[in-house]
């Protein structure tokens, strides 16, 4: 599944642990009722970290912190050795899917997002009132012409232009034969640190796409994703 790692490297904490799906949901009981540690060490671990500035960032100790649809969400995954997990938590809804897979092209983050909003459609990102929609409109201009193959090198930080440049990127090219652009739809929008991130549902001809842009203050931006929904 990848290539060879020193043994030396599953002697730490974060990682070459053997578990069963039984095993997993184990320990979610156990987080669930609180058991392993104290009221206090649970708030601090799901409480989004605050820095030195007064910003808030998207993490507590050890899991992602988000919300959708005003729900919360404690998430993480993982991958090590051809292997990947994630675990998403929705306390507000009592439901928590974990996902693992044994192959290092997995998504068990989309895997397990998609399991979470079949079980309960209400978590199932909807799109928001756009507070910005000329920013908007010019992000939907920008992955229209990275699809034409026309990428505007001023928008993008120098590493990720290159990679939006390569002529063998596979799902830029499977993107240019589903068809043109019918919706982009803001589903999330938060500041993190000096930038902000932008998540839309992007509606082609024949499926639809989650996009998320990562801008700073400047107008650049540094990170983009696409994932098909």
């Amino acid at each position: 599944n990848q290539e060879w790692v020193s043994p030396v490297l599953n002697t730490t904490a974060d990682g070459a642990l053997y578990f069963s799906v039984l095993d997993m949901i184990r320990w979610e009981e156990a987080l669930a009722g609180r058991k392993l540690l104290s009221k206090a060490a649970y708030d601090h671990m799901w409480t989004p970290v605050k820095l030195n500035d007064g910003r808030e960032q998207r993490y507590g100790f050890g899991w992602a912190l988000r919300h959708v649809n005003g729900f919360k969400v404690i998430e993480h995954g993982g991958a090590w050795q051809g292997f990947k997990s994630f675990i998403a938590r929705y306390p507000d809804r009592g439901l928590t899917v974990i996902a693992l897979a044994n192959s290092e092209n997995a998504n068990p983050a989309r895997l397990g997002n998609g399991i979470a909003e079949a079980i309960d459609p209400a978590v199932k990102p909807k799109p928001m009132k756009d507070p910005e929609p000329e920013r908007t409109a010019g992000f939907r201009k920008v992955i229209e012409d990275i699809l034409a193959g026309k990428p505007d090198e001023k928008r993008f930080s120098p590493r990720l232009y290159r990679a939006l440049s390569d002529p063998n990127d596979r799902l830029i090219a499977y993107l240019r034969t589903i068809g043109p652009i019918l919706k982009f739809e803001l589903l999330e929008r938060t500041d993190i640190g000096e930038a902000v991130l932008y998540k839309y549902a992007v509606e082609f001809e024949s499926m639809n796409v989650i996009v998320e842009i990562g801008e700073d203050k400047k107008g650049i931006i540094g990170y983009l994703e696409l994932q098909p929904e």
